[in-house]
């Protein structure tokens, strides 16, 4: 049964191949104790070509798979102004080894930020073209940083509640972001074009006021409506009805 251990270390080294790895050596080692069962028993060869090989793999064909995990907006304990971003005391123990984690690994920290929602939380004091990222003003000055809409000061908040635990240099990724276009009060049409349509020129081009020039990676959430979802404004955050029909167009 020596073929079973050989015929794994073969598609080892074709999977690095195809990597454009092409005459890679490479040697393989057991212990002598080992040998006598890695050519008798298939499953004892199986499992040690897992143990032992496996997971040098991605090493070997030097590949990187980042590993992150997203979070809610809503772990902040404070977020204004953005640069007293702090993590709030029940997220602190779960978030502070992840950002760790991210940081010793240069591995991206999935955020989920709707600025819809903050502004229904408090329509008195937050301004709707602010949220809506449809003023050029200059809506929140922090220190030296100045504010002209409520997402970059959102983002900026995750950013400096990641440098207060050493995560420096965690990257953000905005895993979901979105405007109603049904449902009470500012969840119309024209308000989730007017949005997710900003969304796109801005973070395409030119970062945040925390980190200016760096394009954010985002994601508009969502492609359809969900009329499976519990009624209101969760079923109309999509760019297409059902049908494949637009409820809006955006400038992609």
């Amino acid at each position: 049964m020596v073929h079973s251990i050989f015929s794994l270390l073969a598609a080892f080294l074709l999977s690095i191949e195809l990597h454009d790895f092409a005459g890679i050596q490479v040697i393989l080692g057991a212990v002598d104790n080992d040998l006598p069962t890695l050519a008798t028993n298939p499953t004892f060869a199986t499992t040690w070509s897992f143990l032992q090989c496996k997971p040098y793999k991605i090493i070997a064909a030097n590949l990187t798979i980042p590993i992150s995990t997203a979070i809610f907006q809503q772990t902040l304990s404070v977020s204004y102004p953005p640069s007293a971003g702090s993590w709030s005391s029940d997220a602190s123990p779960y978030i502070i080894p992840v950002a760790q984690f991210l940081q010793a690994n240069k591995y991206p920290l999935l955020c989920n930020v709707y600025t819809y929602f903050s502004y229904q939380s408090d329509p008195e004091h937050i301004r709707l073209d602010y949220a809506l990222i449809n003023t050029s003003e200059v809506t929140v000055q922090d220190g030296s940083l100045g504010y002209t809409n409520l997402l970059d000061a959102s983002i900026d908040a995750i950013y400096a509640a990641l440098e207060k635990v050493g995560a420096n240099d965690v990257e953000i990724i905005v895993s979901e972001t979105g405007w109603p276009s049904g449902g009470p009060d500012s969840a119309t049409t024209i308000n989730a074009q007017t949005y997710n349509n900003n969304v796109i020129a801005r973070l395409a081009n030119v970062g945040t006021p925390k980190r200016p020039g760096q394009v954010l990676e985002s994601y508009i959430f969502a492609l359809f409506n969900e009329d499976l979802n519990s009624v209101g404004i969760e079923q109309h955050f999509g760019l297409f009805y059902l049908n494949l029909t637009e409820v809006y167009p955006v400038n992609f």
